[in-house]
């Protein structure tokens, strides 16, 4: 064996960090957190690049499940925040601009202005800012196709939201032999039964999807993947009514058949899948998750996932600073929440001090300190206009940032 001063602990510890400027920057500023004082051989950028080139991006898969493992099945429940003691998670895609090579271009794809970007997927616990599981693959890949994933990690004790991209007969029916309880939202032409109902003018009623051709081939198709049995079947869900402030009616269609809960309750159940937008813009802006230090297809699966590990641990770590915050403000009018921007800067300033036990108590001290400063406050109903995309700002490899 050799001896090598960037350790498989070290590489994943300075990929974790949120890494946001130049790497030789990045690991000056970590060997300076983790040995006091001047005597440390920082590695070079070559050593790093060599070392990271061994590393698959399943070790930081790995480290996020076990990290999910301490939090839901060892869990502190009285930590976490649940719906009606359902976890509610919402599954939501996107996509990233990546760095322009031809391994990138080969396994990711561009889109028509010859821009290298990659589908992107995750399934979010809303409530506690928790990522359950995350994806990445090629441009050309379908949202629906990548939540399948997702779904077969959950379960009974789940409540899963969805917007109008994966209502589909299959979908839904593959939600209901998980046994997650639906929320969805759909487009009011989506099939007979919820033209029918949108004509009826009613607030809620019973209905039943049919399976269509296309649910019955990808019913089949998931059934020779898997090797399990499915049957397409015909499925009952509850349609709900609900008229937008603006005018604009939203069909949502519900497993949840609970007598007491009312239209009111359903509006406010589906606001909550904007948790998982939420949860998209921190990485993209805060975490810089676009902002890759290396240009190779692996690199970019390393720091997609390092970046959904750290914003799932910080979410984790931060759990404590979140009650703390409940009850700090309970007394005001407003409800109000930590600032996960907050969280993510001193997640970046104390992880290397906590995983090298480097005065732990101190560092999370520091940690929470930080995480309940200046918190959010929830304002409900609030909707701006959606204002017309811009090109995102861009992360030159020859003019890294200082940070």
């Amino acid at each position: 064996t050799r001896d090598r001063a960037l350790t498989f602990p070290l590489l994943c510890t300075a990929l974790m960090r949120l890494p946001q400027s130049s790497i030789k920057h990045e690991l000056e500023d970590l060997f300076a957190c983790l040995v006091p004082g001047d005597d440390f051989v920082r590695p070079t950028t070559s050593a790093f690049s060599q070392a990271r080139s061994h590393l698959l991006p399943t070790a930081f898969t790995e480290l996020a499940d076990m990290a999910r493992e301490h939090v839901y099945k060892e869990r502190a429940a009285d930590q976490l925040s649940l719906w009606d003691d359902l976890r509610l998670v919402a599954i939501d895609g996107s996509t990233i601009r990546l760095p322009d090579s031809a391994s990138v271009r080969l396994e990711f794809e561009v889109d028509a202005d010859e821009t290298p970007l990659a589908r992107i997927s995750q399934c979010h616990d809303v409530l506690n800012n928790i990522i359950v599981d995350a994806a990445i693959g090629p441009l050309s890949t379908g949202e629906r196709e990548m939540a399948i994933d997702h779904l077969l990690r959950l379960g009974s004790g789940d409540l899963l939201l969805v917007d109008r991209g994966y209502a589909a007969h299959w979908f839904f029916l593959l939600a209901e032999l998980c046994g997650v309880e639906l929320c969805a939202r759909v487009p009011a032409n989506h099939s007979l039964a919820v033209r029918d109902f949108f004509a009826s003018e009613r607030e809620a009623a019973t209905i039943t999807l049919e399976p269509t051709e296309v649910s019955r081939e990808r019913i089949g198709e998931l059934q020779s993947q898997t090797g399990v049995s499915l049957d397409c079947i015909p499925i009952q869900l509850k349609a709900v009514r609900i008229e937008l402030e603006s005018g604009e009616v939203e069909i949502l269609l519900t497993s949840l058949v609970q007598p007491d809960l009312t239209i009111d309750d359903f509006s406010h159940l589906y606001s909550l899948r904007w948790g998982v937008e939420t949860i998209y813009r921190q990485e993209k802006l805060p975490a810089e998750m676009e902002n890759f230090t290396g240009k190779t297809a692996l690199a970019v699966r390393q720091e997609y996932f390092a970046t959904v590990f750290a914003c799932t641990l910080a979410a984790v770590l931060a759990l404590p600073a979140a009650k703390i915050v409940e009850e700090e403000t309970s007394h005001r009018t407003l409800s109000y929440r930590i600032n996960f921007k907050s969280v993510l800067c001193a997640f970046r300033r104390q992880i290397a001090r906590l995983l090298w036990n480097i005065h732990p108590l101190r560092a999370m001290k520091r940690f929470l300190g930080l995480a309940i400063d200046e918190p959010v406050a929830v304002r409900p109903g609030r909707s701006f206009p959606r204002k017309p995309k811009v090109n995102p700002l861009r992360y030159p490899f020859a003019y890294k940032g200082i940070i």
